[in-house]
């Protein structure tokens, strides 16, 4: 954030932060960090989860929020119309599948799942913001600018402002 010198982005981040209390207030448990369906792997009766490089230790409902926020935002990054209008469509539908079954084994905490919203989309504005504004290239131009415009960030900034309002 302090790299992008975006003082939207600086006060999103302040606050988060007062959140801070509330989020460490969880058990700890193994989280993947990146759960969706291109991350697991099946053969008949049998799946797999892979691709556990940003696995860490935390609350569950922080990767609980992070997956179903996935995807519920899955049409935005869609590169074809066809597919844009396919994700509006199954993103929620697979959001709400994903938490059902998942409350089959254990309990979530809706509004522990709130509080953890703001925090994920904060971590994508900033994303889109230092994308745009060359925080993530080496001086080449990164074709990671045509396909994640930065109308996006806008989007996930106001997402982002209705999600910190909810639970503050």
């Amino acid at each position: 954030v302090a790299e992008t010198h975006d003082s939207d982005l600086a006060s999103g981040l302040e606050r988060v932060e007062t959140l801070l209390a509330r989020l460490r207030s969880a058990p700890v448990v193994a989280c993947h960090g990146d759960f969706h369906p291109l991350n697991v792997l099946t053969d008949g009766d049998s799946s797999w989860v892979l691709d556990w490089t940003d696995a860490g230790l935390g609350d569950r409902h922080g990767d609980v929020a992070r997956t179903t926020l996935l995807f519920r935002l899955a049409s935005i990054v869609a590169t074809g119309r066809k597919e844009r209008a396919a994700l509006r469509v199954a993103g929620p539908w697979m959001a709400r599948r994903y938490q059902r079954d998942y409350e089959r084994h254990a309990p979530l905490d809706h509004a522990r799942l709130a509080l953890w919203e703001p925090v994920h989309l904060l971590h994508g504005w900033s994303q889109v913001v230092g994308l745009h504004s060359g925080q993530f290239s080496d001086g080449e131009s990164d074709d990671r600018t045509s396909t994640v415009p930065a109308a996006l960030g806008d989007q996930l900034k106001s997402w982002f402002e209705t999600a910190i309002s909810a639970v503050t």
